[in-house]
């Protein structure tokens, strides 16, 4: 009987969790025990087996025996037995069962082996776990962008199977790639390439730029930005740059007003997290910058939040570039305070926590007034 076994089944993991192996019979955990007579007898008789031969310990209601159940206790003298009458892994192997499955991740990247010795040390016990590892092991070696059904099937084969355990994998990325600068939604994955939609790079300035077969294009002047594909705009080469300073935006409204307001800058938006490829086009940058011994600056402009600070962190982390935050400053939530959201109390948990952090301590003085505030304010708020 499929509730029988499922019963045992239980009882085995509260013995394997060193908590008390007995289960309470209950209208909300056995709904069809109170309602079923029929069920209700079957249910008995095969307890009742169960319990001759030594494995459980029924306990009746009192005056109610043989009529209704209280709990029922496992035996823990007859527990190895019982794993075996339930083709059930003991607990040591199904440890060695999922350290096997674990220990078929790469140990490169230096995150993904880190990974890797923690899982061989505890492993994770999840069903889901041999898909996991093969997702991870793609995701450390993909260089291309790539539609997250494509992705599945080619690494998976199954263009569904993918979203079965995106979470998961999000989250071992969180703890082990992005560490201590929480990223989510679309982020965690575009840092590897692989997106829901084709991503586009979004430039405006007084730039000039070679396309792989030689060909420029003069983006001085035109006063809009220009969108190039991924795929394009890793291919793309920096021929000429006069730009006063480099300016990375993190919403697209701020961008457009930016890019009006200041022709003379080279602006990109980024929509979020900044992923490879912009990454990428940003060392082109500050690179051939570098080279010819231009002094230029380079900003990132985001929210007057944690995820705008994040962000900014991010970027700066990833790219190598010595960025510096523009209006993410006292003065300027000072300026707009009334335009400000309110913080929830949740928020502002994680701002107080923010504070003893000090990966946050660039953004330190602002944190504290928002605080005092209660506030925290979007880049839309500010009229440049």
């Amino acid at each position: 009987m499929h509730q029988v076994k499922k019963l045992l089944e239980e009882l085995l993991e509260k013995y394997e969790q060193g908590k008390r192996p007995l289960i309470k019979i209950a209208e909300n955990t056995f709904p069809r025990y109170f309602t079923d007579g029929e069920f209700k007898a079957l249910f008995h008789a095969a307890l009742k087996d169960w319990e001759r031969e030594g494995f459980i310990t029924l306990v009746w209601e009192r005056f109610e025996k043989d009529n209704l159940l209280r709990h029922v206790k496992l035996n823990p003298e007859k527990a190895e037995l019982l794993y075996e009458k339930l083709s059930r892994q003991k607990p040591q192997e199904k440890e060695e069962h999922y350290r096997k499955l674990w220990a078929n991740l790469n140990d490169f990247p230096e995150w993904l082996g880190e990974l890797k010795k923690d899982m061989l040390i505890e492993p994770l016990f999840d069903d889901d776990a041999e898909i996991i590892v093969a997702v991870l092991n793609a995701l450390s070696l993909n260089n291309e962008e790539i539609p997250k059904r494509v992705f599945s099937q080619r690494y998976l084969g199954d263009s569904k199977l993918f979203l079965k355990v995106e979470r998961k994998v999000a989250a071992l990325l969180q703890k082990y790639y992005f560490k201590d600068i929480e990223v989510s939604g679309e982020a965690v994955f575009s840092e590897f390439g692989v997106v829901n939609n084709p991503v586009y790079l979004h430039l405006a300035g007084p730039v000039i730029l070679k396309y792989p077969d030689g060909r420029l294009f003069d983006l001085k002047g035109l006063n809009y930005d220009v969108a190039f594909p991924a795929g394009l705009a890793l291919q793309l080469e920096i021929a000429d740059f006069t730009a006063q300073r480099v300016v990375t935006v993190e919403n697209l409204t701020s961008y457009y007003q930016y890019v009006r307001s200041y022709p003379e800058d080279a602006v990109l938006y980024l929509g979020g997290f900044a992923g490879k490829m912009e990454r990428k086009f940003l060392r082109k940058i500050y690179d051939y910058c570098l080279n010819r011994g231009l002094s230029i600056d380079f900003y990132h402009w985001g929210d007057i939040d944690l995820g705008g600070f994040n962000i900014f962190l991010h970027l700066k982390r990833e790219t190598g570039i010595p960025f510096k935050p523009l209006w993410m400053d006292l003065d300027t939530l000072l300026k707009y305070k009334e335009r400000g959201m309110k913080l929830s109390e949740s928020y502002r948990q994680k701002l107080t926590k923010a504070l003893e952090d000090p990966v946050y301590q660039d953004f330190r003085t602002v944190i504290e007034m928002m605080l005092a505030l209660n506030i925290r304010l979007e880049q839309e708020a500010i009229e440049l």
